[in-house]
């Protein structure tokens, strides 16, 4: 296409190269976007794939150690698995920003008709009464309470932060379902 144009307008000539190099960033960083909000492996792997690879990987940027224990949990809906995802990830960067932790737990379970996600760090903790000066707390545990669940926080100063997320889920409802 730049080829195309005269050789007496080369400005114009490196505008459209320069350009087209915008878009092509562009254009990866809303592939790298859209994979973050939604990684492919959830539509392959499920939810506990997911955030394995949601820890390992976050583990190899970032160096703070993070230890996942999950479990395979079929039929679950995508706003369930996709809202649990959001809120690892959410949890996982607000720690690298604010703890100041070593370690991360994380740990997912299907619990008494219950989904639950456990984001635990060894970090300073935080004051319970305002936790947050940003949204990412509020935003998932919005998420999570229009799926009818709930944002349980527990923090003690310099014994670090326990955020669990649980939402209501029959994995026999919607097995018998899903047939």
């Amino acid at each position: 296409m730049a080829s195309e144009i005269p050789e007496k307008f080369k400005g114009t000539h490196q505008k459209l190269e320069d350009s087209v190099k915008i878009i092509d960033q562009t254009m990866s960083m809303i592939r790298n976007l859209s994979h973050s909000l939604r990684p492919p492996v959830m539509d392959v792997g499920g939810l506990n794939l997911s955030l394995q690879e949601l820890g390992w990987d976050f583990s190899q940027r970032t160096g703070l150690q993070i230890d996942y224990q999950g479990e395979d949990i079929p039929g679950l809906p995508d706003e369930i698995g996709i809202s649990l995802y959001r809120f690892a990830q959410e949890a996982t960067v607000n720690i690298l920003k604010h703890s100041k932790a070593t370690r991360v737990d994380i740990r997912l379970q299907y619990k008494k008709g219950n989904m639950m996600l456990a984001v635990r760090d060894n970090g300073k903790g935080m004051n319970q009464t305002n936790p947050s000066d940003g949204i990412g707390l509020l935003g998932s545990g919005e998420r999570i309470g229009l799926l009818g669940g709930s944002l349980q926080i527990q923090s003690k100063p310099g014994r670090g932060v326990r955020l669990t997320d649980c939402v209501p889920w029959s994995l026999a409802v919607s097995t018998k379902q899903a047939i």
